[in-house]
């Protein structure tokens, strides 16, 4: 267990570039303790843990191993105005106990840099950009 946007152990993350600039990106990340981080990436790489979005998260552990299942509501997210759009996309998953990494996209082990090495995610038709105000109290103990 930790607290959001620090902790260790197994996890999956979900990078979205969705002005698809190769350069700015919001990403999610899960852990199998349920806990999560999200950060706005910036100059193709500087992560800005500062940002934090209203998303939902549920995680399951069974005897296959774990499952997680992410919500990211398009209000937290910031695109263009076209009609259809193309956004980056990439998902990484780390097992912790080999220090073992894998992605979605490949990346050469030397990148220029991370959002430009993301894949692409087609097929968003008629989506809108919103602004609204949200309000999420909560409480640490």
């Amino acid at each position: 267990m930790g607290r959001r946007d620090d902790f260790l152990g197994d996890w999956i993350e979900v990078n979205i570039d969705s002005y698809n600039d190769d350069r700015t990106a919001f990403s999610f990340t899960a852990s199998v303790s349920d806990v999560k981080s999200d950060e706005f990436i910036s100059n193709n790489g500087d992560f800005d843990t500062s940002w934090n979005p209203i998303w939902y998260l549920g995680t399951q552990i069974d005897d296959d191993g774990w499952t997680a299942e992410i919500r990211i509501p398009l209000s937290q997210l910031r695109s263009g105005n076209e009609e259809e759009q193309v956004w980056g996309l990439q998902s990484t998953r780390r097992y912790f106990n080999n220090e073992e990494r894998s992605v979605w996209q490949p990346v050469s082990a030397n990148p220029p840099g991370w959002v430009s090495e993301f894949g692409e995610l087609r097929g968003l038709i008629g989506l809108k950009p919103q602004k609204q105000l949200e309000i999420q109290p909560y409480t640490v103990a």
